[in-house]
């Protein structure tokens, strides 16, 4: 009976955290000074450095010269927590940081092939989230822990099929890893747990174009497949045998396929205007299928489709100083009534500043910051088992960004 109470509540706490992967956090920033000095807007139609491999491989046709590019970005997410008592069904409180700081880098390069043709190769992150509460809280038993973050390694090729017009496209591998842990409530005085980690490949491709109709113009457009990850593994428990009770668990995740759209307009010599716009397919992929020994569950998040509209700046200062900034907006995954504990997220609002220096003529140096306002979201969780959990989040994430880029 003691391990039949176990079956029931682990299993139905894991699926309940399970969410997370059916709509990660998809980040817009590729560690470089262009891409999050801008706030992502520069993506779709940035030629001055490699990141275009991973951004949209097409635009490789009008990059000048052969270059290396590498980047890193200190993302720091911030999470607080603070706790409706008079609604949650469990004591704990809330928490004061269930983010934390990463690491996240972005090494690109690309190569002219010949008049027509461009090869480039990249290996890079824009894809992840990591919460992690503290033990006691209120909500333990949605969730304790969960991070999915991953790393992406793609050849890309372009080909110029005029002087005004290219296509090109991407074949990556994304290499994700998986961690979680929710609390169950057990006999005795303490708390049960269970854990799962696991690590998995998947493949994906992209497809774009970019067209320039003047030497002013640039229109850039990105198709993003989908790709999915087959997560396995036995978990972790504080009670002997529970592992062989419950099984192997095995949960599939999709990240979903997407479109997106850049314009580059120089307004004056020195000054250009930027705007982006992209459509995420979430909607679909809030279907997630959940099986252990115990059983399978197919769950539906009822997910929203979202987009993103942002406008950006850049102006040359001088020969050596190029000036950027940018605003975004992305619209929420997610309502109030499904908010879960794991994937906390609403509407997304990013302001970015950056600037690139010339040291060289064949070295340039930037730098960039972001604050991406992630909002207040507000959490009304029940579960059969789990309890009620009621409050509300105060959620900010910070990119520090150092790239150089290189050409030969």
């Amino acid at each position: 009976m003691f391990y039949q109470i176990i079956k029931i509540s682990a299993t139905s706490a894991l699926i309940t955290s399970f969410s997370l992967f059916a709509g990660g956090l998809d980040l817009s920033e590729y560690s470089t000074s262009t891409s999050v000095g801008t706030a992502g807007n520069a993506n779709q139609t940035n030629i001055r450095d490699a990141s275009t491999v991973a951004t949209n491989p097409a635009a490789m046709s009008f990059t000048k010269n052969d270059m290396l590019t590498i980047g890193i970005s200190a993302l720091d997410f911030h999470s607080d927590f603070e706790v409706d008592t008079s609604k949650s069904t469990h004591d704990g409180g809330g928490t004061d940081n269930a983010g934390g700081m990463n690491a996240v880098p972005g090494i690109y390069y690309v190569q002219k092939i010949n008049d027509y043709v461009h090869w480039g190769a990249g290996l890079y992150s824009i894809t992840g989230l990591g919460i992690k509460y503290d033990n006691d809280w209120a909500g333990r038993y949605h969730n304790q822990k969960v991070l999915l973050s991953s790393i992406r390694f793609g050849h890309s090729l372009s080909y110029r099929v005029s002087e005004e017009f290219s296509v090109g496209g991407s074949i990556y591998v994304d290499y994700a890893t998986w961690e979680t842990k929710v609390a169950f409530d057990t006999p005795g005085t303490s708390d049960g747990y269970l854990s799962v980690e696991d690590e998995d490949p998947a493949v994906g491709a992209m497809a774009s174009f970019m067209y320039t109709p003047g030497d002013t113009t640039r229109i850039g457009v990105t198709y993003r497949s989908k790709v999915v990850h087959n997560f396995k593994d036995k978990p972790d428990t504080r009670f002997s045998g529970v592992s062989d009770v419950i099984g192997d668990i095995e949960a599939e995740f999709e990240l979903p396929q997407m479109v997106l759209v850049g314009v580059r307009q120089e307004l004056t010599p020195k000054l250009a205007i930027l705007m982006s716009g992209s459509w995420e397919e979430w909607s679909k992929f809030g279907e997630l299928q959940v099986k252990t020994r115990a059983g399978e569950d197919d769950i539906d998040r009822n997910y929203d489709d979202t987009y993103s509209v942002g406008i950006g700046l850049e102006y040359q200062l001088t020969d050596e100083w190029l000036l950027m900034c940018g605003y975004k907006y992305d619209s929420s995954v997610q309502t109030r009534s499904t908010r879960t504990a794991d994937l906390p997220l609403s509407s997304q609002r990013r302001y970015a500043v950056g600037a690139e220096y010339k040291y060289s003529k064949k070295m340039t140096i930037g730098v960039a910051y972001e604050y991406a306002d992630l909002g207040t979201p507000k959490l009304d969780q029940t579960g059969n088992l789990s309890g009620t959990i009621s409050g509300e989040y105060d959620q900010y994430i910070q990119f520090f960004t150092l790239s150089c880029t290189y050409n030969f």
